[in-house]
């Protein structure tokens, strides 16, 4: 019974043994053929003229701040590709001038009284407070993308109530 038991161990370990030999001989027939692939590509000269070539890869703005995601944010720049808080902050560049003139002609509104009429006033502050929220739901959607460092602070919405 004890024999069984060991010649049933010593033929798994010598099963594990053979899988183990077979598995490394086929990871290193498949590592010398891309070797291979790439050596050929090499005397080819594929790679002489690709852009960047022999060049150290910059280091974009950004690069300290995104951490280990830098090589795909790379990758990305150079398709062409911004990352979703990077056209989010573009957005929010060109749209915050107009906030900040719609808040304000609700303040020279509201404080030069004399010609101006409730109605009027109520209108400055309905534009204000939709272009503020509009601009606070990217910028929240921008903050919950980017990288710590990088955060955008939030308009008041009821910086025209009194």
């Amino acid at each position: 019974m004890k024999q069984d038991k060991s010649r049933d161990i010593t033929r798994r370990i010598a099963d594990e043994n053979v899988r183990s030999a077979y598995y490394e001989s086929r990871q290193d027939k498949r590592e010398s053929l891309i070797d291979a692939q790439i050596r050929a590509a090499q005397e080819q000269g594929k790679f002489d003229n690709l852009p960047g070539f022999g060049k150290p890869l910059s280091k974009d703005a950004g690069y300290e701040m995104a951490g280990e995601h830098w090589m795909s944010n790379h990758i990305l720049k150079q398709a062409g590709y911004l990352p979703i808080w990077l056209e989010l902050r573009k957005e929010i560049a060109s749209e915050r001038g107009d906030v900040e003139a719609a808040l304000a002609a609700y303040h020279e509104q509201a404080l030069n009284p004399v010609g101006s009429s409730p109605t009027t006033l109520r209108q400055l502050e309905d534009h204000y407070f939709q272009l503020a929220t509009a601009i606070n739901q990217k910028i929240d959607q921008h903050n919950d993308h980017c990288p710590n460092t990088q955060l955008l602070n939030r308009f008041r919405e009821d910086a025209t109530r009194r």
